[in-house]
C-alpha cells in the first residue's frame, strides 16, 4: 500500500471535504485523487514504468503535492532539484542521474527545456501548472483579472487526453 491509495481511499470516504489548501487554490479529496489519476496515467501512457525516476524542478507550490501523489500512484520515484541552480547544474543532474522525466513550472521553463537537450538522454518535459477547476468556483466581490482567469486554466495540457486502462 503507498500513500495513492490512502489518497483515493479517503476520496471515497471524503470526496469533498478539503485535502489541499496552497495560497488562494484548494482541492477537495476528489478533486485530487482525480487529477492524480489523470496525470499518473498520461506518464505512464509516455512510457514512464514503475521505478523510473521523475525530477521535479519548481517552486513550492500545491502542484508539487499533486506531482507526488501521481508518482505514488504511478510507481515512480521523484528526484527533487533544487529549485535555485542554474542550467549548467540541471543539465548535469539530468545527464548523470537516471532520470526519465523532468517536472517544471513556468518559472523554471526556459531552463529546464535547455538543460533537457543539452544533456540529450531523451528526459520526457512535462510543464507544470494549475488544474482547471471541476466546480463552479465561490462568487466573490472582486472581479478576477482575465490574466489570472486564464492563468487558472492551464494545466497539464497533455496529460487531459491519455488515459492507461
Amino acid at each position: 500500500m503507498n500513500l495513492g491509495t490512502y489518497l483515493t481511499r479517503s476520496a471515497r470516504y471524503w470526496p469533498k471535504a478539503p485535502a489541499l489548501v496552497c495560497g488562494d487554490r484548494s482541492w477537495t479529496f476528489a478533486e485530487l485523487d482525480g487529477s492524480t489519476g489523470r496525470l499518473a496515467s498520461a506518464l505512464r501512457a509516455r512510457g514512464l514504468r514503475p521505478g523510473d525516476a521523475v525530477a521535479s524542478l519548481a517552486w513550492n507550490r500545491g502542484e508539487l503535492v499533486e506531482v507526488e501523489f501521481a508518482l505514488y500512484k504511478a510507481g515512480l520515484t521523484r528526484a527533487p532539484i533544487n529549485a535555485r541552480l542554474g542550467r549548467g547544474e540541471i543539465e548535469h543532474i539530468l545527464r548523470y542521474a537516471p532520470v526519465r522525466a523532468l517536472v517544471f513550472d513556468a518559472a523554471h521553463r526556459e531552463d529546464a527545456l535547455a538543460a533537457i537537450a543539452a544533456a540529450d538522454t531523451g528526459c520526457l518535459p512535462v510543464p507544470a501548472g494549475r488544474p482547471p477547476r471541476n466546480r463552479a468556483p465561490p462568487r466573490s466581490r472582486t472581479r478576477r483579472s482575465s490574466k489570472r482567469a486564464t492563468r487558472n486554466r492551464t494545466w497539464w495540457r497533455w496529460a487531459r487526453t491519455s488515459r492507461v486502462s
